[in-house]
């Protein structure tokens, strides 16, 4: 069948059915509800979804007009196919060109999964991976972080007061806090054995968020995540340090402590 007489037996059939006002009203609840699901955050403007759903409404409304067609309206609709289109072909082409590496890919499904495309391209642009040798710092206590960096082979020390707290393996970020609000770090991050990391330079990081809302979103969820996955780990440890002293039962009446003591000051609360 000749595509023009396909279309013409599709709007009589809508005309005589009376669909175009039922498409409208679909498009209306298609665009209304794909909005206020971007703005809640249960779908993202980065993604495939969103486009997708634009375009439909768009083709429904467009439908809508076939009975009381109005230039104007016409216009916008295909406006809108267009430009979700476009988007729709630059999110598949950024996700095509992405040439990440084994190790990018890690990287970002383990600490940034919600960037795509070019977002991740991005990121990754704005870092650089290294080799770092032992002894190497990669934050000072009370100083701000200059970078934030993931360990992606290697251990770090973590120090505060010039006590050794901790040790820190790999797939892990450093410097998350400081480097996001410019405060002071409040430990000191030593090199313990030869690593690899990826770190991205505190302003560049900055400067690059405040262009891109989306990406700053992912970015702070990642860095949250990260950090909360620390404070439950070390109160763990000092739980286990508690129960070894015979504290934490609250019934106790003397909590021997002092020859734990040590135990327990390594554990001190720090963030690297």
């Amino acid at each position: 069948m000749d595509p023009s007489n396909a279309i013409n037996v599709f709007l009589t059939f809508l005309a005589k059915h009376e669909l175009a006002e039922p498409f409208g009203i679909g498009g209306v609840v298609i665009y209304l509800g794909s909005y206020f699901a971007l703005q809640i955050g249960l779908i993202r403007g980065q993604g495939y979804l969103y486009p997708s759903l634009n375009v439909v409404a768009a083709i429904f409304v467009i439908f809508s007009l076939t009975t009381d067609f109005n230039l104007a309206a016409a216009l916008i609709q295909v406006s809108f196919i267009i430009i979700s289109l476009v988007g729709l072909a630059r999110n598949w082409l950024g996700r095509l060109f992405l040439n990440l590496t084994d190790v990018e890919r890690r990287l970002l499904a383990s600490k940034f999964p919600e960037l795509r495309g070019h977002r991740a391209r991005r990121l990754m642009n704005a870092g650089t991976w290294k080799n770092v040798g032992a002894g190497s710092r990669l934050t000072v206590e009370g100083e701000a972080s200059r970078a934030v960096t993931f360990l992606a082979k290697g251990s770090v020390d973590v120090f505060s007061e010039g006590q050794r707290l901790y040790r820190y393996g790999p797939n892990i970020l450093i410097g998350e806090i400081s480097c996001m609000s410019s405060a002071p770090s409040t430990a000191t991050t030593i090199v313990a054995e030869d690593a690899l990391v990826f770190s991205i330079n505190c302003e560049r990081l900055r400067r690059l968020v405040a262009r891109d809302a989306e990406m700053r979103l992912c970015i702070e969820a990642s860095f949250s995540r990260d950090t909360r996955k620390k404070i439950i780990e070390k109160n763990s440890a000092f739980r286990q340090v508690l129960e070894k002293a015979n504290c934490w039962d609250q019934s106790q009446k003397q909590c021997q402590v002092e020859e734990h003591a040590t135990d327990v000051a390594r554990l001190k609360l720090r963030i690297a």
